[in-house]
């Protein structure tokens, strides 16, 4: 049987009027809860934010091994999909698209992607794909708890936060806070506004590194970056990486930013993050990142993952992490 590979990433649901109070809810029952009261999957789909943007849904899902399991997919409507023609003898390859085949009946799209999604309690396990990540797994359950089967209240914010490991926490345990080192690409987007009976372009910070950063040391700090004198095209990207010198020594601190960071960045890639801590040197993005590859079936018709066997697999790590104590029960 062929196999092919999934990277999983260990992640834990967090409800809160800010997003970090553990609160009493947890996400498995929540979820359950809103997919029985929507079972049509066309109620749950989420339209496009963006013209041309993907439409995502929890497709199938189920109760396996004592766990809220699914398909998380997207698809953009009316997507056509390059086909390439391989000949001898020829100057070039010929390329052609085809389109989903239509009905009055039955409407198809392409996929665009397909995650996997393993819940107990409020562990997350996720199986992402190029398209569909954390960031837009969480930007789904917020709407679908929140704004389409109101299961949960309006200032409630669910997120799907990175969980250091217990082997962490214990290493920074009374140690003292260096630094926090967050490098990733710092993108300026250009604004137009009118001045006067001139048009010109304002740039203000924006992308996953500014989004990080804000939430780690407040919003004040880097709205009031002026990027508009220093730049002068609308094509820049600024690679910054910004180390803030930690000189207080409460034993607790590290801890405390270490379950920020997590939060903050849990959607970045484990390369872009880091901390500095004394008498352990850098802890790195992997260490607070959990993840594991696994090996999955493939089904012989139609190449996708055998879903039994995955779920049967991440069953295994989630008791593998839990038995090892190297997260909280």
């Amino acid at each position: 049987m062929a196999r092919t590979t999934k990277t999983v990433w260990y992640k834990r649901a967090r409800f809160g009027s800010d997003g970090k109070g553990a609160g009493q809810q947890d996400l498995q029952s929540v979820l359950a809860t809103a997919l029985a009261k929507i079972a049509d999957p066309t109620d749950r789909l989420r339209a496009p934010t963006t013209d041309g943007g993907q439409s995502m849904v929890i497709n199938r899902y189920a109760k396996r091994l004592n766990m809220l399991v699914g398909q998380f997919i997207s698809f953009t409507a009316g997507q056509q999909q390059p086909v390439v023609t391989i000949s001898k003898g020829v100057k070039e390859f010929d390329l052609t698209s085809i389109v989903a085949t239509q009905s009055s009946a039955v409407r198809k799209e392409f996929v665009d992607g397909m995650g996997f999604f393993a819940i107990h309690g409020n562990h997350v396990l996720l199986a992402q794909s190029k398209s569909l990540g954390s960031r837009e797994f969480e930007a789904y359950l917020n709407w679908l708890l929140i704004e389409t089967s109101q299961v949960l209240a309006n200032d409630v914010i669910v997120t799907v936060a990175d969980q250091p490991s217990t082997a962490v926490m214990r290493k920074v345990a009374q140690k003292k806070l260096r630094g926090v080192t967050v490098g990733t690409p710092l993108k300026p987007v250009a604004v137009a506004e009118k001045s006067g009976k001139d048009h010109v372009l304002q740039y203000e910070a924006s992308g996953e590194g500014f989004d990080t950063l804000r939430g780690l040391f407040g919003a004040d700090i880097f709205d009031k970056i002026n990027l508009t004198e220093a730049l002068d095209s609308d094509n820049v990207f600024v690679q910054v990486t910004i180390r803030v010198k930690g000189k207080r020594t409460v034993s607790d601190d590290t801890h405390k930013m270490l379950d920020a960071l997590a939060t903050a960045a849990r959607h970045m890639s484990p390369d872009d993050i880091a901390m500095e801590v004394q008498g352990v040197g850098t802890v790195k993005g992997d260490e607070i990142k959990i993840h594991k590859t696994v090996i999955v079936d493939v089904l012989a018709e139609g190449g996708l993952v055998k879903e039994d066997d995955l779920w049967q697999k991440l069953h295994e790590w989630l008791c593998e992490l839990i038995e090892r104590k190297q997260i909280p029960a």
